[in-house]
């Protein structure tokens, strides 16, 4: 008996000393305090998302992001700026297009000269240049001309049978023929009267020379 109420004593004690949320029963009491261990144990330790995570002393990896995305974007609006300024020079602006049919225009006017240079009819050529630019003036034919629905060998007959109309009485100079002949071939209509305006600059710096 007394060995019996000391135990009883003993167990009493010693579930009045445990915090009150354990259980007084014997198993419950380990199977608690196994989970006390737990509890500590996996506290102290490092979860895995963290040990997924590189630890570095510098600027982690989302401060980084934001520079290599802002030289993708330098470097991707410099090809965009190249792109839209390299395919200038493939098409270049209408100055350059009207320098381009002065400097055709100039050609063709020179090798007139020359030709009439030869023959010696410059002056009877020149006569004959003049008529024809009147002509070319004309509002009735620059609406010809001009009509977009004709095309080039449509607008150059019906020029050379204004020519014939007008020239009954004298006739065209056949170097003009010839020369608009060419343009006609060549569909090239839009430089007679350039050819034509050049010659005569060149006819006068040859008569002032």
């Amino acid at each position: 008996m007394d060995t019996l109420t000391s135990s009883v004593s003993t167990i009493k004690l010693v579930t009045a000393a445990a915090p009150p949320r354990y259980p007084a029963s014997s198993s419950s009491s380990s199977y608690t305090s196994r989970e006390s261990i737990h509890h500590r144990l996996t506290s102290r330790r490092p979860s895995t998302s963290s040990l997924q995570q590189p630890i570095s002393s510098g600027p982690s990896l989302a401060l980084c992001r934001p520079t290599r995305e802002a030289r993708r974007c330098s470097s991707s609006s410099d090809v965009h700026h190249a792109a839209t300024v390299t395919p200038t020079s493939l098409h270049p602006p209408p100055i350059l297009h009207v320098q381009h049919h002065r400097r055709a225009a100039s050609g063709y006017a020179v090798a007139l000269v020359d030709v009439a240079q030869t023959d010696g009819s410059l002056h009877l050529l020149h006569r004959d240049v003049g008529r024809l630019l009147r002509l070319l003036q004309s509002v009735q034919l620059q609406e010809v001309l001009q009509e977009p629905m004709l095309s080039v060998r449509d607008k150059g007959a019906i020029l050379l049978e204004v020519m014939r109309a007008s020239g009954k009485s004298k006739k065209f100079h056949r170097h003009l023929m010839a020369l608009l002949k060419m343009f006609v071939g060549k569909e090239k209509l839009h430089l007679m009267g350039e050819t034509l305006t050049e010659f005569g600059r060149i006819y006068a710096a040859l008569s002032y020379s």
